[in-house]
């Protein structure tokens, strides 16, 4: 699959940010050392590039000891003590794309769901986190820590944004969620501010199967649900690396509407454990390809309780619905 000297998909965004460091010289900048498909070509939807400044903070998870395994047992007593199976804490900024949608409740902003920074105006979610008004929500752009309040100069960049206006899709049935059309757009008040913590996230405009299928590309899903079944949110971000399935066994899986292309399905690594909770919804399934991150899915449903081995999580697939997104974001940056 890959050439001589040459790298893994989801390392191609390391490549790019040691291209242009003086340690490695001029020639070094302008030589490609990634084999496969060019990336997708995104939406133009903000006043800033997407995609790219966090991914020079993503670090690749470290590996298990040889022989050791998190399968059954000892997932199990994970959960039990309060851990996302194969998850860990983010670090601050590095997942600059990530907000959390608040429910307003009198003077208390109630944290319900994750949403994603798609452009200067707009950010994305499921459409099952936003049954309200606009009037309801508020978007809050944090570092990592939901809980911390606003104290030291790094977090005067946290950001307090209302909504104005909310477009659930118009095929999105509330009363059967398996029937896709799981995603809603929230046009915000205030214009977000482009800072280390708050940066767009490229949507493709097409799925290109050679990339986001890819084995070797790294994909990886980030949020503040809930840690276990019926246990409390997190407090700082978490984040799992997961492997997409195809669509045939997504399908297999009890998923009947994978094969349409609407929905993505996700397992932990490395042993098919781990995944979103309660609270991730419309948080992101993120791919790393080349120099540029991709929002690939929305939390949407799990089949069950959280977190079973080998049962998928199910996200909506962002790429269909891309001229349904482009329609209303473009023009609002």
């Amino acid at each position: 699959m890959f050439g001589p000297g040459c790298l893994t998909f989801f390392l191609c965004a390391f490549v790019a940010v040691e291209a242009g460091s003086q340690s490695l010289g001029s020639e070094a900048s302008t030589t490609p050392r990634c084999d496969g498909p060019s990336p997708p070509e995104a939406l133009d939807l903000a006043s800033v590039p997407c995609g790219g400044k966090a991914l020079r903070s993503w670090k690749w998870p470290v590996p298990l000891p040889s022989g050791v395994s998190l399968s059954g047992i000892w997932a199990s007593a994970l959960r039990q003590m309060g851990l996302i199976v194969h998850g860990e804490d983010a670090a601050a900024g590095e997942f600059p794309f990530i907000a959390t949608l608040n429910y307003n409740y009198g003077s208390q902003l109630y944290f319900i769901c994750g949403c994603n920074i798609i452009s200067d105006l707009y950010v994305v979610t499921a459409a099952h986190c936003s049954a309200g008004p606009a009037s309801s929500y508020t978007v809050k752009i944090r570092k990592y820590d939901i809980r911390r309040s606003t104290t030291t100069k790094e977090d005067s960049q946290d950001q307090t944004i209302a909504v104005d206006a909310v477009f659930v899709h118009p095929s999105y049935n509330s009363s059967l969620l398996r029937s896709g059309h799981d995603i809603a757009l929230m046009r915000l008040k205030e214009k977000i501010q482009w800072n280390a913590y708050a940066q767009p996230i490229c949507v493709a405009k097409t799925d290109d199967e050679a990339v986001f299928g890819n084995p070797e590309t790294r994909n990886i899903i980030y949020g503040w649900g809930r840690l276990y079944t019926g246990g409390p949110v997190a407090s700082n971000l978490q984040k799992l690396d997961v492997k997409i399935m195809d669509q045939k066994t997504c399908y297999d899986k009890g998923n009947t509407l994978a094969t349409d292309g609407r929905l993505v399905c996700i397992l932990g690594i490395p042993d098919d454990v781990g995944g979103a909770c309660n609270g991730d919804s419309g948080g992101p399934l993120a791919t790393a390809y080349r120099s540029t991150a991709y929002l690939t899915g929305l939390t949407s449903y799990t089949m069950g309780t959280c977190a079973i081995q080998g049962v998928p999580d199910v996200y909506t697939r962002l790429s269909y619905f891309a001229d349904w997104i482009y329609q209303y974001v473009k023009g609002s940056s």
